[in-house]
């Protein structure tokens, strides 16, 4: 069996194109009627908001090798929870990666509508905070360290025996969650902060492409400018061919 990623969202543009794959996996499997554990020597590392495709093929010349099922959609969610979405995909039937020619000889090697049978395991890393980090946390976690760094500043607090790498020590130890943020309302905050920032970028691009009052009154003057000098050469023109005239 061989295993492949690609972090390219459009997968059936280059399903059947190698170079937008890279091998994660190989190994030869015995039949067997329960699942086979593939155990990669390097984990597929996802980020938050990222979207991966995963390639597993069989050199086998029959369609018993690789169990998958029928989909309604292949751009529909089969399993998601709190960490990760699954959605359908293509099965593909030759025992050569990525051929376009299917184990019968004619038609597609690709079965569209078709998702994954099986177990995915994974480990989750959670974000641990930082100064750097701060705005990719909650509004209540906001609330926690604001209220910790501002009772450190006073004498009176216990705090303030605290140099500052220590607060940012007590932070970085807290979880994400731990001040009940929710994943969703975060999620939405960074969407509006987004567009907030792209709608900044367009504005300042605008202001950019369009002249200021001076650099408008400049052009204009530096037109009248070659206007003049246009009507001076024009007469001294007339004035040498009136000569030759005479």
């Amino acid at each position: 069996s061989n295993v492949a990623e690609s972090s390219l969202e459009n997968l059936q543009r280059v399903r059947s194109d190698s170079r937008f794959w890279t091998k994660i996996y190989e190994k030869n499997h015995a039949p067997s009627r329960t699942y086979k554990k593939l155990e990669f020597d390097s984990p597929i590392v996802m980020r938050p908001g990222e979207t991966k495709g995963i390639y597993i093929h069989s050199a086998a010349h029959h369609d018993l090798a690789i169990v998958y099922d029928n989909s309604y959609s292949m751009r529909s969610t089969r399993y998601s929870d709190c960490f990760i979405s699954i959605l359908s995909g293509a099965a593909h039937l030759s025992p050569t990666p990525f051929d376009a020619q299917n184990i019968w000889g004619w038609g597609s090697a690709w079965r569209d509508y078709r998702e994954f049978v099986g177990q995915v395991e994974l480990g989750v890393v959670y974000q641990l905070w930082r100064p750097d980090e701060h705005k990719r946390f909650g509004p209540r976690f906001h609330d926690v360290a604001s209220t910790i760094l501002a009772c450190q500043r006073r004498p009176e607090s216990p705090f303030a025996m605290l140099p500052d790498e220590c607060i940012h020590y007590i932070l970085n130890m807290c979880r994400w969650d731990w001040f009940e943020d929710r994943a969703d309302k975060m999620d939405a905050r960074r969407s509006r902060r987004r567009k907030k920032k792209a709608r900044s970028v367009k504005r300042d691009m605008t202001h950019r492409s369009e002249p200021s009052r001076a650099q408008r009154e400049e052009t204009i003057a530096s037109g009248n400018r070659r206007w003049r000098s246009f009507n001076a050469f024009g007469k001294v023109r007339e004035k040498i061919l009136d000569a030759f005239s005479k």
